[in-house]
């Protein structure tokens, strides 16, 4: 007897802290929000429930009086109200269901460690080990107090079974709060260190946009001196001003890339033609294409309209970076070539240029604050490229090679009229 029952008490305590490593591993893989995380906890606790269950052979007692209270207190302590009710459910259903245990005396005692561990949860703070295992103890006494309370039959008729079935219990709950308290732990720590990143990554971001819009104004402020203590010709002041004028715009351009990277994006997508959009955006950049000596080409794979959806304004502002950056590419005049394609359900924007293309090493740092293959640029604009694409629910791909131009594949889902 002795064997069997810490046999099944040690099964479903590994039970308890598998779930709890599975948790551990993909919180960080999976979950981006605090609903994400909860939905995870919950697919967690059903599909090892199931499992559990399935393999039976299982002691009813063992299920009501260590999984059950320990299960709650868990839930609890780490998720709060909505998945500690949804464990309670679970937990109430399985013993009656497939343990066969009377539903009575699991589901008061339960109701009432659920009420006191809500209560507790918002008045104790559980940071310490020591509170966790208090509070968990401390439910555990009172489940089996109630469901002993309610159910003395199985005290009575085996008194010596009941007493080990008990004490692994507690032992189990103290093992189990030490590995919440651990699991928390680790989850706080990553939690600093992705503060501490970020924080270093806005000061890095700082201080490269201070130095990058530091140049321009620096050379704009050279000009104008220049110009404010020496005589020129209309022809030589004109020059100046234009290039004194080029470093502003350049500053500028520097501002509204930082902008755009650091402001958070929003979902208003809409139905959109891409060919509608295409056309736009190329009348728009073919006249700078011509004074590069680029000659453009547009193809469309359907006579039709393309539907995909996206937002027009941020379409258009990927689009026009994306050819601009081909179009810079070629220094010494090329052809850029703009068509759509339809895989399977996919619908694909290639652009695609004749220009110097790029190295795997330089593919590899594309979307990288400040680095970036063009002499005066930040690498800021392909980066708001970048994250207004996988806003809309597309993805962006690159292949090129030194010498032999590059193209660039926007990929969104098709979509019917």
């Amino acid at each position: 007897m002795l064997h069997s029952v810490v046999y099944h008490e040690l099964q479903g305590l590994l039970y308890i802290l598998s779930a709890m490593l599975m948790y551990l591993i993909l919180t960080p893989v999976l979950v981006q929000t605090d609903a994400m995380r909860k939905l995870l906890f919950l697919i967690i606790l059903l599909g090892l429930s199931a499992l559990y269950l399935n393999e039976g052979g299982h002691d009813p007692l063992i299920y009501t009086l260590q999984l059950t209270p320990i299960s709650i207190s868990v839930a609890l302590l780490t998720e709060g109200s909505l998945p500690a009710i949804a464990t309670w459910l679970a937990f109430n259903v399985g013993s009656v269901v497939f343990m066969n245990n009377p539903p009575l005396p699991t589901l008061l005692a339960s109701a009432l460690i659920l009420a006191a561990g809500l209560y507790a949860k918002r008045k104790m703070n559980h940071d310490s080990l020591w509170a966790k295992q208090i509070f968990g103890i401390a439910l555990l006494s009172a489940y089996t107090g109630m469901y002993w309370t309610i159910e003395q039959s199985i005290n009575a008729a085996s008194p010596e079974r009941s007493a080990i079935i008990l004490t692994g219990s507690f032992l189990s709950s103290c093992i189990v709060m030490y590995a919440c308290h651990q699991v928390q732990k680790h989850e706080l720590s990553r939690e600093k260190l992705f503060q501490l990143e970020k924080d270093r990554m806005v000061g890095q971001l700082a201080a490269s946009v201070s130095h990058e819009i530091r140049n321009p104004l620096t050379t704009t402020r050279g000009f104008l001196q220049m110009m404010e203590r020496m005589e020129f010709s209309e022809e030589d002041r004109k020059r100046y001003i234009a290039l004194a004028l080029s470093g502003i715009d350049q500053a500028n351009a520097i501002i509204t890339d930082y902008l755009n990277y650091a402001k958070p994006a929003t979902d208003q997508r809409v139905l959109l033609d891409v060919c509608e959009e295409l056309g736009s955006v190329t009348r728009f950049i073919t006249p700078m294409a011509h004074e590069a000596r680029i000659a453009v080409h547009l193809q469309f794979h359907a006579a039709g309209p393309v539907y995909i959806r996206a937002e027009s304004k941020k379409l258009r502002q990927c689009l026009m970076n994306l050819i601009k950056n081909a179009i810079e590419s070629m220094p010494e005049g090329g052809k850029l070539t703009i068509k759509t394609q339809q895989v399977d359900d996919k619908v694909h924007i290639m652009i695609c240029d004749t220009g110097v293309g790029m190295s795997k090493a330089q593919i590899h740092s594309l979307g990288v604050p400040f680095k970036t293959t063009k002499q005066h640029g930040t690498g800021l604009g392909l980066v708001v490229v970048l994250g207004l694409v996988k806003t809309m629910g597309g993805s962006i791909k690159f292949t090129s090679q030194p010498g032999k131009g590059t193209l660039c594949t926007l990929q969104f889902d098709g979509e019917s009229a």
